[in-house]
């Protein structure tokens, strides 16, 4: 099953989008639209309901290149407030994945990687990309998440057709074991 948000303002290019077996029903998690008029993040969040394991959140985001400061306050800001919503909503297991344009190589300085780890501590998450995922040595694609045991790994290739490499991901996602019910 293919989930799609398209780009806003009809441009008829870009957006993101999530690929789904049909054997794990999703539900699209409607975000409202950003009250900050400055905010270009692109998501899409979904509920994941496996038949015998454990629901859980997903979300792909695009944040597109934009460097200043105030830009990507906007830009992480708004991820932080859909994060909270999905949260408070859901709670569980929740994954984020995609391009945020925050090489997390660069320098401790770099404003994007001290928002983004700003954000990643104060709610208790892990960034599990630990290699360059842009043909210009930069980390810019990332797969966070808030358990820790979800993520079994996590591989980067390189793709023929774009400068961002390929980021692949092993979820672990443990069967529910029901009780046995014993009828006398």
């Amino acid at each position: 099953t293919l989930s799609r948000a398209d780009r806003p303002g009809g441009a008829g290019y870009g957006g993101v989008a999530i690929l789904s077996r049909d054997c794990y029903p999703v539900s699209v998690i409607a975000q409202p639209d950003s009250e900050c008029a400055s905010c270009q993040l692109e998501s899409l969040w979904l509920r994941v309901k496996p038949p015998s394991g454990r629901h859980f959140s997903i979300a792909a985001v695009y944040r597109p290149p934009r460097r200043t400061v105030a830009a990507i306050e906007a830009d992480i800001s708004e991820l932080e407030l859909q994060y909270q919503r999905v949260l408070l909503r859901y709670p569980g297991p929740i994954i984020v994945l995609g391009d945020l344009n925050c090489n997390l190589l660069g320098p401790d300085t770099c404003a994007g990687k001290v928002r983004l780890g700003e954000m990643l501590q104060s709610f208790n998450l892990r960034q599990y990309v630990d290699q360059p995922t842009f043909t210009s040595g930069s980390l810019l694609d990332v797969v966070i998440c808030n358990e820790s045991d979800l993520v079994q790994r996590v591989s980067v290739s390189p793709c023929a057709i774009s400068p961002h490499c390929f980021v692949r991901v092993l979820l672990f996602i443990p069967k529910i074991r029901r009780k046995r019910s014993v009828v006398h």
